[in-house]
């Protein structure tokens, strides 16, 4: 079964969030891929506690267009875990793009 995890974003190894406890909001996931079979994706918060299934996504052999999904999901921390889990599928990933907008400086309550 092959897989790819992104680093946490907001964390020390990624910053192209804001290293802080800012609750971010992100709204779609856009990939480029190629390959072939279904593409499975999980949204997953810092330590895996919170996450959210993203749709299944046909991996095309040409890619004329990245492929897309729509999220919601909100936490402070945010990594992407996109894997295959069928007999003969691949992939080829070349770009990931987070649609991602800060709501809160902290949580609220």
């Amino acid at each position: 079964m092959p897989f790819i995890k992104t680093a946490t974003l907001g964390g020390s190894g990624a910053a192209v969030l804001p290293a802080s406890d800012v609750l971010n909001h992100v709204g779609m996931v856009r990939v480029r891929a190629t390959g072939a079979g279904n593409l499975l994706g999980v949204l997953s918060s810092l330590d895996d506690i919170v996450s959210d299934n993203l749709a299944v996504l046909a991996i095309p052999t040409a890619s004329a267009a990245p492929l897309q999904s729509l999220a919601n999901f909100t936490q402070e921390r945010i990594s992407l875990k996109l894997y295959t889990n069928e007999i003969d599928e691949i992939f080829s990933i070349t770009r990931i793009i987070f649609y991602v907008k800060p709501l809160y400086t902290q949580r609220p309550g």
